[in-house]
């Protein structure tokens, strides 16, 4: 698995978030699962960071939320 699929899987299964700090708690957890699973490399986990930063948490957070609300309508 690439760092771009995890990262539109994570997308997929994933909701808006209140804030960045619960957004990097959930994809620690979701790349966590990942490794545990053989489904990514020790590298890789050790490798990847969270999908935004700080600075680009509104822009994917915004993304989050236009994914969800398309799967509602």
């Amino acid at each position: 698995m690439t760092r771009k699929e995890a990262i539109e899987m994570f997308i997929e299964i994933s909701r808006p978030y209140n804030d960045y700090y619960e957004m990097q708690l959930a994809w620690s957890c979701f790349v966590d699962g990942l490794c545990r699973d053989k489904t990514i490399t020790l590298r890789q986990y050790n490798n990847w960071s969270t999908p935004c930063t700080i600075k680009t948490f509104k822009r994917f957070n915004d993304k989050l939320k236009a994914v969800h609300y398309n799967e509602k309508n």
